[in-house]
């Protein structure tokens, strides 16, 4: 019983003392800063399907258009950046000659020149 209660002495003692300051007022977050960048398109007559985000998008090489990929209505859709609206819709086929396939599968990647 008297180890039990030098043991809890001890611990009360360290318990109890200042805690070092440099630890605690180290935040690894304290510089964390954030920025979202928001665009109001105008789409004219037709809807841009932002549904899966821009998972399926790219920008182009002169960085003046974005293209979606609408995988609901299988159509790319071009939307100018510098006059924020949309430009042209172009739809595809899954089956037929112009087919992409089925949608599941299908994926699009910017050639680099």
């Amino acid at each position: 019983m008297k180890h039990v209660t030098i043991l809890f002495l001890i611990t009360i003692l360290f318990s109890c003392s200042e805690k070092d300051k440099k630890a605690s007022s180290m935040n690894t977050l304290g510089n964390l800063t954030y920025s979202i960048d928001t665009l109001i398109v105008d789409p004219g007559e037709e809807f841009i399907n932002l549904s899966r985000g821009l998972y399926f998008s790219d920008v182009s090489e002169d960085k003046k258009s974005l293209f979606i990929f609408d995988r609901e209505r299988i159509s790319f859709q071009e939307i100018d950046l510098d006059q924020l609206k949309l430009l042209e819709s172009y739809p595809f086929e899954v089956d037929g000659p112009n087919g992409i396939g089925n949608e599941d599968t299908f994926n699009f990647y910017q050639i680099e020149n």
